[in-house]
């Protein structure tokens, strides 16, 4: 028998990116919450937040994604947090004229932690296109990929669309 029947990738504890991603966002957040980590605004939001999202989807079509993108979703979250958190302490507006941001801040988050997702399954499609080879493991990167991109368009489209 061959030897290459016995090679096989070694088996790894498989973690959801959904649980990942919100493991650091919500770290990323408490940080923020309690004062750990403060980070100096000095960037606008729009470029903030095209930073981010275009250092994603790099890192997630280079096979860096399971490295870098739960690191960058750590800061995305202490990010947003202190966003929220200087709204909350500068409105003194009733609650119904405060809502109208509301849909923006649910957009952008939900469209980057998608997004995050999405590139972290990229990450490992592409890990299991280069081990195997198969058509069906490119297509499925391609299909991550593609799905973490037009994320990535939606939060850029209400970023630059809300503020």
């Amino acid at each position: 028998m061959s030897a290459a029947v016995f090679i096989r990738p070694g088996r790894a504890v498989i973690l959801p990116e959904r649980l990942v991603i919100f493991v650091f966002v919500s770290w990323g957040a408490l940080t923020a919450a309690f004062d750990l980590i403060q980070v100096p605004q000095m960037l606008s939001l729009r470029l903030l937040t095209g930073i981010l999202l275009g250092s994603m989807l790099l890192f997630s079509a280079s096979g860096f994604g399971w490295l870098l993108i739960p690191l960058e979703m750590l800061a995305f979250g202490n990010a947003f947090q202190g966003h929220v958190l200087a709204y909350y302490a500068s409105a003194s507006h009733p609650l119904f004229a405060r809502s109208n941001g509301f849909f923006f801040a649910s957009t952008l988050f939900l469209s980057v932690f998608l997004a995050a997702a999405y590139g972290l399954g990229a990450s490992s499609a592409l890990r299991d296109a280069l081990l195997r080879g198969s058509p069906s493991a490119r297509s499925r990167y391609q299909q991550k990929l593609s799905a973490a991109a037009l994320c990535s368009v939606v939060s850029l489209a209400s970023v630059f669309y809300f503020t």
